[in-house]
């Protein structure tokens, strides 16, 4: 990467599964070679907690930067009113030129149409990300979720 080139976020996301369930954490049996690859490419967390005991409460603070008690979102799927200066991540990523797919998971409070018009579906990056503009991207997979069990 150039100096002066920004990085790509790729943000890959599952529901209720856990470090041990991958191979490039040491799992032994699972089977998962693409995210393998990524992880010896991209950033690997070695150290990492959850801010709740589930997927909303957690998704929400990974977003805002802020524990979910703080904004009465620790419940899951509680749809807390942010206050206004209460933003999300890709919002001030999408400030430094960045381009932002929608963040498509769980997240405990509301947002309006017009904020969720401001980004890009997940499966349009490709054809509608220009090419000299880094992105943030989110993708997430429910295959795991408990609810589909």
């Amino acid at each position: 990467m150039k100096p002066n080139q920004r990085p790509n976020f790729l943000w890959i996301n599952t529901h209720d599964l856990s470090v041990r369930h991958l191979g490039c954490y040491g799992h032994l049996y699972a089977k998962t070679p693409n995210l393998d690859r990524l992880a010896v490419e991209g950033l690997r967390y070695t150290n990492a907690f959850t801010a709740g005991p589930i997927c909303s409460p957690s998704c929400t603070s990974i977003f805002t930067g802020m524990h979910p008690a703080t904004l009465g979102t620790h419940h899951h799927r509680s749809f807390a009113i942010r206050p206004d200066r209460v933003r999300f991540l890709p919002q001030y990523l999408m400030e430094a030129g960045y381009i932002s797919t929608q963040l498509n998971m769980d997240i405990n409070t509301y947002i309006d149409s017009d904020e969720w018009a401001q980004h890009l579906k997940s499966e349009d990056l490709w054809q509608k990300c220009p090419k000299d503009k880094p992105f943030f991207a989110v993708f997430s997979f429910g295959e795991s979720h408990a609810s589909t069990f």
